[in-house]
């Protein structure tokens, strides 16, 4: 829009500037022309013998620019500007006084005629003077110059706004973004975010594993101690989480309250070297927040290669059982209080029924 509004107005401004240009060269040639029939007035006047031709033809030439500069559709503005149209009109009616004063050669009119166009050629000669170096002119130029001044500061200033809009739309959109894929409290990415990974792996046949980590009854600290030290032990979680999984390049998300999900691209088989560190380091994190046995964490494990691909119509059905096949085995039996860690793999077999479960426990 605003390369638009600069082009319309430079091609204004280059109209205007050519109607100046053209007016001033309509003006110069008719401040010659009548000079030049002047001056060959006076020379026919001063020798007996010169030639009425070239008189005739410098009179011809005369009288068309005077009618055109009057009739002319083009010439119209130029007619308004310095009071042109008055003094042009008296001239033209001066050399059409004497047409037949020319055509007989009649000397006496024809001094008489002299003596008046040197009358008229300095009103016509002020006109072109005018146009180039009159006040009006350079008022004219000065108002353009003002104009293409406004017209820029109009232009920037404009497109600052622009800017500053686009900017408002492009922050906007981040947030909303953010909101749809952020967690607000922990800065990880929230449940949409992990479903989206899960159908990117599923859409490009990557073989990964969903792991899910609870921390049981973690309602005690915000019931015994407040939200804000839940928040503050979540937190806490949610930065021991990212700096394990950052490493190996694992998503990791707060898809609930007191629930985590990491996505581990790898079959499950060796996931010791991963999960063995995440337990100890979560464990960690929980009993600086709040020391006790109370707190416990449950690790549920889902592989992509238990799912029976063809049981599954499309990719985020495949990531949605996922999911769920993590879930059921957070959902596994209790362990023993006194054991602080539950890590339980769901499995599927073949031969058994879909949701065989084994449980296996780490302290």
């Amino acid at each position: 829009m605003t390369a638009t509004a600069l082009y319309q107005f430079h091609q204004a401004y280059s109209k205007q500037t050519l109607h100046t240009q053209l007016s001033a060269w309509a003006l110069a040639q008719m401040e010659l022309e009548t000079l030049k029939f002047r001056n060959d007035l006076a020379l026919y006047l001063a020798d007996d013998s010169s030639n009425t031709q070239s008189l005739l033809l410098a009179y011809d030439i005369l009288w068309s620019r005077y009618d055109t500069f009057l009739s002319s559709r083009e010439t119209a503005a130029m007619r308004r500007a310095f009071n042109a149209q008055p003094i042009v009109q008296r001239a033209f009616r001066l050399i059409q006084r004497h047409e037949q004063a020319v055509l007989n050669e009649n000397r006496a009119q024809l001094q008489a005629l002299l003596n008046e166009m040197d009358i008229v050629l300095p009103q016509i000669r002020n006109l072109m003077v005018n146009n180039f170096t009159g006040p009006a002119a350079i008022e004219q130029r000065a108002f353009l110059d003002q104009q293409i001044k406004v017209m820029y500061t109009a232009m920037f200033i404009l497109t600052l706004v622009l800017i500053y809009f686009a900017f408002r739309l492009y922050r906007n959109s981040s947030k909303q973004q953010e909101l749809a894929w952020q967690d607000r409290l922990t800065g990880l990415p929230n449940r949409n975010y992990l479903l989206d990974c899960l159908y990117n792996a599923a859409q490009r046949n990557l073989i990964h594993t969903l792991i899910l980590i609870d921390i049981r009854r973690f309602k005690d600290i915000n019931d015994l101690m407040g939200y804000e030290q839940g928040d503050t032990a979540l937190m806490k979680l949610a930065n021991q989480l990212n700096n394990i999984c950052l490493p190996y390049g694992y998503p990791c998300a707060r898809i609930s309250s007191n629930e985590f999900a990491v996505l581990a691209y790898s079959d499950g088989r060796h996931l010791s070297f991963f999960t063995q560190p995440l337990c100890d380091s979560l464990r960690h994190a929980i009993d600086s927040v709040y020391p006790g046995h109370r707190l416990s964490l449950a690790i549920g494990i889902a592989k992509s290669l238990d799912i029976d691909a063809h049981s599954v119509r499309n990719h985020w059905q495949l990531a949605n059982q996922l999911l769920n096949n993590a879930d059921l085995a957070l959902m596994r039996p209790s362990k023993p209080r006194s054991q602080k860690t539950v890590l339980t793999l769901l499995k599927h077999s073949m031969n058994k029924k879909r949701n065989n479960v084994v449980g296996s426990a780490m302290s």
